[in-house]
């Protein structure tokens, strides 16, 4: 089953608590393995370029994230490892 997923760019320093977040982008993802609330892995299914997104929200777990890695695997397929803010 598929969840949602909020990508953001965010240039703010880790410390700030009111971030300013940009180009938001809205996914469908699969989680990857078993799911750890704190530092899930998600995979995204899209022909857009993600590689510049560093900050990601999620509704299910209704916790925001930093994007660790990204990491295209196929032309369309993009896998994220994140991080709880």
């Amino acid at each position: 089953m598929a969840s949602k997923v909020t990508l953001y760019k965010c240039s703010d320093d880790p410390r700030t608590v009111s971030k300013t977040l940009t180009g938001k982008a809205e996914y469908d993802f699969i989680a990857r393995g078993a799911i750890n609330i704190n530092r899930p892995t998600i995979r995204i299914q899209t022909a857009t370029n993600l590689s510049e997104y560093n900050y990601a929200y999620i509704e299910e777990y209704n916790r925001y994230y930093y994007i660790e890695s990204t990491t295209a695997s196929r032309a369309d397929i993009w896998d994220f490892s994140l991080r709880t803010d």
